[in-house]
């Protein structure tokens, strides 16, 4: 009697869980699966009453090599779109700039400052003599953070002017410095990871109404000086006087926005720019009467007909002293003297995989069906590891390969478009979230349930193990033109924003990092092909 293993139950019934195949599809593979056994005892454990087929087991040792990537844009706001006429789109989530300190043996020392705009949410009472009563900042924490893991009883949290208007249709960049002025005012706030983790398990919990929402954040006292000089523009209705204050686009000219910084701090911190507590507020008296005027540093999207970034994060970052101190010039492969691979968000620091051998070994084999491909990484538990990993497609010279191609539209003006073919090609995914020019952007590929492949921790919050499974898309790979294998890879960090909130997508607005050992990066192949019998 012939005994199915475990294994090859559990892989047909994860292939129609999965929605892999189409029913008709799934059975043909299971039937030729089932016709796979080996007339002894196989790779796959169990014996095989059909010699037609034979199942084998490979195992590929993955190359790979560090690379920094250059300048990565933590922009949250307004992108421009596809010409330079067009509105374009948010950004994604999370709506956050990071501010702070950490120190990591082997990622270095990182100084996070955040950069943001500002702008009137509500107009002015008119009256004379108006007088300033008070004028603070509230900043909600979003509970992403990073560094020591104890608890500050008194940060301190500094805003600084901004001397110079940031460019509201370009993005930037986390090298990017700004200008600062005066310091504006200061506050001061107990920060405990321990809490942070908490609160997000307690507002991630369905049960949780709404009304037990935890927002915890700083309020900062700002000079009176500033208070009387935004008074002062809201109370000027002389002529059209008015649209200095209302309109976003004349008001940034005379308030050109914030750096937000926690000097001496031991930990980066996520603050929430979209929270509805959020905002500045400048309580002001006219005669006995006294009133409220609301400043957001959300996007405003008043800037007509013309995207807008709103805000970003400046990572300074220092090295030296570490395993990556020699790593400076960007795609450049880079050995670190303890012989491990790096990835760092924010940083830019990742590491390429070389898929060449897999595509050596299978080119002789003109007929295979692949049951699994499962790539996997086991390193040491790193507590703020990322808790997943995307797969982009590079060039050979570590260069991001683009899923746009260029066209001309009927008048003669060119415009970037989807380069379809090449998305068909390769099952390149589609996400809401993959990119800024979404969905087809950067070259990301699908995982085995339809969606963007994720090198995910097996375990929540275990970074000793990550795996995800690419049949499909490797399947697809080695039944096409071998000329056009997509052969080497980027290790990007992302998680998904719907379920886990304090975390960032495609190496933006987070610093997490992970190291691993080089050998212990394995893709894993279960295939089938027919046996050749002897006439």
């Amino acid at each position: 009697m012939t005994t199915l293993s475990h294994f090859l139950i559990s892989i047909t019934n994860w292939w129609a869980k999965a929605g892999v195949f189409s029913k008709g599809a799934t059975l043909t593979l299971a039937i030729l699966v089932l016709l796979s056994c080996q007339d002894d005892t196989g790779d796959v454990g169990f014996k095989n009453p059909n010699g037609d087929f034979e199942v084998f087991v490979k195992e590929f040792s993955i190359p790979s090599k560090t690379f920094l990537m250059d300048s990565i844009t933590t922009s949250y706001g307004y992108v421009i779109g596809p010409t330079s006429t067009s509105a374009g789109a948010k950004t994604v989530s999370p709506p956050r700039i990071m501010v702070g300190h950490s120190e990591d043996p082997n990622f270095g020392k990182t100084t996070a400052t955040g950069y943001t705009a500002y702008w009137p949410a509500t107009y002015p009472s008119y009256g004379t003599n108006p007088g300033v009563l008070r004028l603070r900042l509230n900043l909600v924490f979003d509970y992403y953070w990073s560094g020591a893991h104890t608890d500050t009883d008194e940060q301190l949290f500094e805003v600084h002017e901004l001397l110079d208007s940031m460019i509201t249709y370009l993005p930037h960049y986390s090298n990017e410095p700004q200008r600062t002025g005066r310091l504006l005012g200061s506050g001061k706030r107990r920060i405990s990871p321990t809490d942070f983790d908490t609160n997000i398990k307690t507002n991630g919990d369905p049960a949780t109404v709404a009304d037990q929402i935890i927002a915890d954040s700083v309020t900062i006292e700002l000079d009176d000086t500033f208070g009387f000089e935004l008074l002062a523009l809201a109370m000027d209705s002389v002529g059209d006087n008015d649209q200095n204050y209302t309109r976003f686009s004349r008001f940034r000219q005379k308030f050109k926005g914030f750096a937000i910084t926690a000097p001496n701090a031991d930990k980066i911190i996520g603050i929430n720019l979209e929270h509805t507590q959020t905002r500045m507020i400048l309580d002001y008296q006219i005669d006995t009467t006294k009133y409220q005027l609301y400043f957001l540093l959300s996007p405003s999207g008043q800037a007509s007909g013309i995207a807008e970034y709103m805000s970003y994060t400046r990572l300074e970052i220092d090295r030296s002293g570490t395993p990556l101190a020699g790593l400076t010039t960007p795609y450049q492969d880079f050995e670190a003297p303890t012989g491990l691979r790096y990835v760092q968000a924010g940083a830019g620091i990742t590491t390429s995989l070389d898929f060449s051998e897999v595509t050596e070994y299978f080119k002789n084999i003109s007929i295979k069906a692949l049951s699994v491909a499962e790539l996997r990484i086991e390193s040491d538990q790193q507590d703020q590891a990322p808790l997943s990993f995307l797969l982009r497609a590079i060039k050979p010279n570590n260069r991001e390969i683009r899923t746009t191609t260029q066209n001309t539209d009927i008048t003669g003006d060119p415009y970037s478009g989807v380069d379809a073919d090449f998305v068909l090609r390769h099952q390149i995914a589609s996400r809401a979230d993959g990119g800024y020019l979404s969905p087809y952007y950067q070259a990301e590929i699908l995982g085995d349930d339809k969606s963007t492949f994720l090198l995910a921790q097996a375990n929540a919050f275990d970074s000793k193990l990550y795996t995800g499974y690419m049949t499909n898309y490797l399947q697809t790979e080695l039944d096409g033109d071998q000329s056009e294998f997509l052969h080497y890879f980027e290790l990007i960090p992302y998680a998904s924003i719907t379920t886990i909130p304090n975390y960032a997508p495609a190496m933006s607005r987070s610093v997490n990092g992970f190291y691993f050992p080089p050998d212990k990066l394995k893709l894993k192949v279960y295939y089938t092909t027919p046996r050749i019998k002897e006439q």
